[in-house]
């Protein structure tokens, strides 16, 4: 799929499409029901102009499956894991210039090493183009945990980074090996990095490659020796590390908000620029107060433009019961800080114009445990994880750094001992809307007021799935798009996926079966 860029067209006189089956112009073409039992899709893979391509898991086994474009089943075929007894580790599975490549590692006890090698797949016959090739290996590493790889595709699918642990001293800074193909495997450039801050004191939470190969690490840096690394540490401030192998050359941009606490943070480079946004607190790590915006200059690492965003108090109880509405505002009269509670990032989309919409969720776990004690004084305890996803937020910014609206979907959607796999939501962008697929209470159907919504958990019985649009001057619409008791389904929304500028992949379920709805955007 090509990077998501939004264009936000000249608005057309009337946003309101009158009911439709489905709505707003789609068309929804169903699969073919496959017995769950058998088979769990992994992931998605990629597509080419006459199929889709799936990872599935079934009875435990790896396979590669092709699916043609009327999503029925073409040709499957195993990825072989068990080799002249030795068992490769599958890391990932990618499309890249009409091939599938396969990463798998092997940890071999008595070498005392952790080897990474990749296999080409054709994706014709499904089979292996050639031998296992060896891309790297840790040695010394006294035991499987010690080293890793990864592999981190580049949006436009045409870099490939791999990285992997090396080893280094007790308290000192991080090695790392980076390597970066095309992709046809020819490797582009390689080079051992350093972090430049010991590791005590600094945490990475993502990596990113672009289309030029260059390579780059977020963390954060904690300035304070009696507390480092702590999850509920405030004081500290990101570090995005910038590599271009090609011309040796690094750079370590520095993202704060002065006494604000950045609580959450994502990048995208462009046209030599990078383009950051997030959200800041002033009181801690699980609320967040406003959304930022920063563009720096890639080779100086000055800022072109920034700009940061309180949240109103509106905004805040925008979906809120009354009651819990008036204890808020009440709050907010008293001088009281009042921000949102557990939202995560999501997904940054770049604006062809130089601007941003940001998307992210409200994400938390509750963990209730329970102790019984029976007549003989035997104590036993039960725990149960509650999983609640909610409201997705849209928040518009132009490339002045100006945030021109922000925007909640709201939603609520709550599960028991289940990761949530029926909850959350999948995008699709096109050049005029943002849309949002999920499963919400069929219950809520002729509901007003998201206020009196019910809370959505699985049921086949009670389940709509549903669609949301938001268009450049952020005004929201929402539709059915599958009635409960006409399909009795539940997508996976996090095994969903936008393949393409029209096509967005649903995977769904039912008691015993799954099958996968295609919804194309006209």
């Amino acid at each position: 799929m090509k990077t998501k860029i939004l264009l936000f067209a000249l608005l057309l006189s009337s946003f309101i499409i009158k009911a439709q089956s489905p709505p707003f112009g789609t068309q929804v073409i169903y699969g073919e029901e496959v017995d769950s039992k058998k088979s769990v899709v992994e992931d998605f893979i990629g597509e080419d102009n006459e199929n889709y391509y799936f990872l599935m898991s079934k009875k435990g086994k790896l396979h590669i499956d092709k699916y043609n474009k009327k999503l029925s089943l073409s040709k499957s075929t195993e990825i072989i894991q068990r080799r002249d007894d030795i068992y490769l580790f599958h890391e990932r599975t990618i499309f890249a210039n009409e091939n599938i490549i396969v990463f798998y590692s092997q940890f071999d006890r008595k070498a005392d090493t952790k080897t990474l090698y990749y296999e080409v797949f054709s994706t014709s016959t499904l089979q292996s183009k050639g031998k296992l090739e060896q891309i790297a290996q840790i040695e010394d590493i006294k035991r499987s945990n010690r080293g890793n790889f990864s592999v981190i595709l580049s949006p436009e699918k045409t870099k490939i980074l791999v990285y992997m642990d090396l080893l280094y001293e007790k308290d000192g800074p991080e090695k790392y090996n980076f390597k970066v193909f095309d992709n046809q495997m020819v490797k582009v450039w390689e080079k051992d990095v350093t972090l430049p801050y010991a590791d005590r004191y600094f945490t990475i939470t993502g990596y990113k490659v672009d289309e030029e190969g260059n390579s780059y690490i977020l963390g954060k840096y904690y300035d304070n020796e009696d507390k480092v690394k702590g999850s509920s540490y405030k004081k500290y401030e990101y570090h995005l590390l910038a590599y271009n192998g090609k011309e040796d050359v690094e750079n370590d941009y520095i993202i704060k908000l002065d006494d604000k606490v950045i609580t959450d943070f994502t990048f995208t480079p462009k046209s030599k620029e990078i383009i950051c946004a997030g959200f800041y607190s002033e009181v801690g790590l699980h609320s967040i107060k406003g959304v930022f915006y920063l563009r720096l200059d890639e080779e100086s690492g000055s800022i072109i433009s920034s700009n940061k965003k309180e949240f109103g108090i509106d905004f805040i109880t925008e979906g809120m019961s009354e009651k819990r509405t008036e204890k808020t505002k009440k709050k907010a009269d008293k001088g009281k800080n009042i921000e949102l509670y557990e939202y995560d990032l999501d997904e940054l989309i770049l604006r062809e114009d130089g601007g941003c919409v940001l998307l992210a969720e409200q994400y938390y776990v509750d963990v209730v445990t329970t102790y019984y004690t029976n007549a003989n004084g035997t104590t036993s305890t039960s725990t149960t994880y509650h999983y609640y996803y909610n409201s997705i937020l849209a928040i518009n910014i132009n490339p002045n750094g100006e945030i021109d609206w922000n925007k909640k979907i709201i939603k609520n959607q709550h599960s028991v001992n289940d990761g949530g796999r029926f909850s959350s939501y999948v995008s699709f962008v096109t050049d005029e809307y943002i849309y949002f697929v999920y499963n919400e209470n069929s219950k809520n159907r002729d509901v007003a007021d998201p206020r009196d919504y019910k809370n959505y958990s699985p049921s086949q019985k009670y389940t709509d799935i549903v669609i949301a649009r938001v268009n450049s001057e952020g005004y929201i619409d929402k539709k059915v798009m599958v009635k409960a008791e006409d399909a009795e389904t539940m997508i996976r929304p996090k095994l969903s996926v936008q393949i393409n500028d029209t096509e967005l992949i649903l995977f769904s379920m039912k008691k015993k079966t799954y099958q996968f709805t295609k919804v194309v955007f006209n």
